[in-house]
């Protein structure tokens, strides 16, 4: 694979809709921050690629990925959260379409890497706009119910 530089946001359609798999900031910030802190260089090993998986079994499950190409053997932890970052602040920015600025994934080629942010999830919800909830509780002779709702 060439040395290029290229940025590829995931989260719309060729039409322009958006794809509705989406996780909130803070999460995948987190998330990226341990995969860069925790994944394992594989020995002696050139043109090697790492996958985890978070928030496993929730719609906001993501696979976060590097790959190496080129003869590339070796990668800088500081590199690694640099280029993650960049994909999360620099796509699906927070518009009048998602003010709650969730993020969608995209891919980073930046020389011989390539980090890439993937759902996982494959059954794609509503995009929530405004954050809404409620929590109720009810004790009646010693029995406690408890019902919780929310968004975004």
């Amino acid at each position: 694979m060439p040395e290029i530089d290229s940025l590829q946001c995931e989260g719309k359609a060729t039409d322009g809709t958006r794809l509705e798999s989406h996780v909130g900031v803070a999460r995948l910030v987190k998330s990226h921050k341990d995969f860069c802190r925790i994944f394992k260089i594989p020995p002696s090993t050139i043109n090697w690629n790492v996958r985890q998986t978070f928030l496993r079994g929730t719609p906001e499950e993501r696979d976060l990925i590097i790959q190496l190409y080129n003869s590339a053997g070796s990668i800088d932890r500081s590199f690694c959260r640099e280029s993650f970052n960049r994909i999360i602040h620099s796509c699906d920015g927070n518009d009048a379409a998602n003010p709650l600025n969730f993020k969608f994934g995209g891919r980073w080629n930046r020389g011989n890497y390539e980090f890439r942010i993937k759902s996982s999830w494959i059954w794609r919800r509503p995009l929530a706009t405004r954050t809404a909830g409620i929590c109720n509780s009810h004790y009646k002779g010693g029995d406690s119910r408890y019902y919780t709702s929310g968004r975004g």
